[in-house]
């Protein structure tokens, strides 16, 4: 998000516009947020010569004219000064890393076929020469001579990637692990029945694709998961201590958030009681999904969000506390 002051301007109102066309507003006409001029779109239209802007992709440069406007007998309407253009570049989304635990597959199928579904944070996913009829932790993938794949690149890079895998029904396999085409952690054999943790530190940074290929017989695979790239802060600001299903940051203990895991509702509490801060929420893609000022303890409500990991970031003050928050 954005914050947009105007300066020197004493008006009955503003509307912003996104956008370089310049295409001016038409006097006498009553505009609302989401009416286009030209290529343009209005993303503020109010009184408060102070203002917010929301729903906006991280590390990215945004030009903004701005109208005020003086309500007039003259048009019938209001009447537009003319624009004053900048532009503002948002702020790099915190990263999330991501989560699969192979919940949203569908129907269990014995069949040997290609699969594809949306996963847990949003993420597209692909398994070739799969069946879906076999658990490992829970729900799992079963792929025989074939790969898991994510469909489309992931921004925000990634620190350690994860997974539990084991050997099902009768001979061994060969599982090799890819991020961006480059092989991590060596050949895996897959011999045994039990779950087996498979974590290897990757640390690449940017966009990344991750396959996991097997060959010879079925490897089932659960619990895929990967943290933030190690340069990121937000993995940095990540380390947690989990307790009775509260969650604390060990850099900051000015903020508790809890339950967590949960259902999409959890209470957020500032220790000091006369403290405020505001709460946003991001999800994988580093779009905001949520934002509100608190004080106190507040009740945060997602209850509408796809499960999956989000970042709970807390500002107050000149501090901010980042919180994964896993929602079931």
């Amino acid at each position: 998000s954005i914050d947009v002051t105007v300066d020197g301007v004493t008006a009955d109102g503003y509307i912003a516009v996104l956008g370089d066309a310049g295409v001016a507003p038409v006097a006498g006409t009553t505009y609302v947020v989401g009416d286009t001029l030209g290529a343009d779109t209005i993303i503020y239209v109010g009184t408060d010569a102070t203002f917010s802007i929301a729903d906006l992709d991280g590390a990215t440069a945004y030009p903004i004219f701005v109208y005020a406007y003086n309500d007039t007998n003259c048009f019938n309407g209001p009447a537009y000064s003319e624009g004053t253009d900048d532009e503002f570049t948002t702020d790099v989304a915190p990263c999330v890393g991501a989560t699969e635990t192979f919940s949203n597959l569908g129907s269990s199928s014995s069949s040997y076929t290609t699969r594809t579904w949306t996963g847990d944070n949003g993420i597209n996913w692909t398994a070739t020469d799969a069946r879906t009829d076999r658990d490992l932790n829970g729900d799992a993938i079963c792929v025989r001579s074939g790969s898991l794949s994510n469909d489309a690149v992931i921004s925000g890079g990634i620190g350690t990637l994860s997974f539990n895998y084991a050997r099902v029904f009768s001979r061994n396999s060969i599982l090799k692990v890819y991020v961006n085409g480059v092989q991590y952690g060596g050949d895996i054999d897959v011999t045994d029945t039990a779950p087996t943790l498979f974590s290897e530190v990757i640390n690449v940074t940017g966009d990344i694709t991750v396959e996991l290929v097997n060959s010879g017989k079925r490897t089932v695979i659960d619990d895929l998961t990967w943290d933030c790239y190690a340069g990121s802060s937000a993995r940095m600001a990540m380390t947690t201590v989990e307790e009775n299903n509260v969650t604390s940051t060990l850099s900051s203990k000015e903020v508790v958030l809890y339950p967590n895991p949960n259902n999409g509702q959890f209470q957020v509490e500032l220790t000091s009681t006369d403290a405020t801060a505001q709460v946003e929420v991001f999800d994988t893609l580093g779009k905001r999904v949520f934002s509100k000022n608190i004080s106190g303890t507040e009740t945060i409500n997602l209850e509408n969000a796809n499960k999956g990991i989000y970042m709970a970031v807390i500002t107050s003050g000149n501090n901010v506390t980042t919180k994964k928050v896993v929602i079931k």
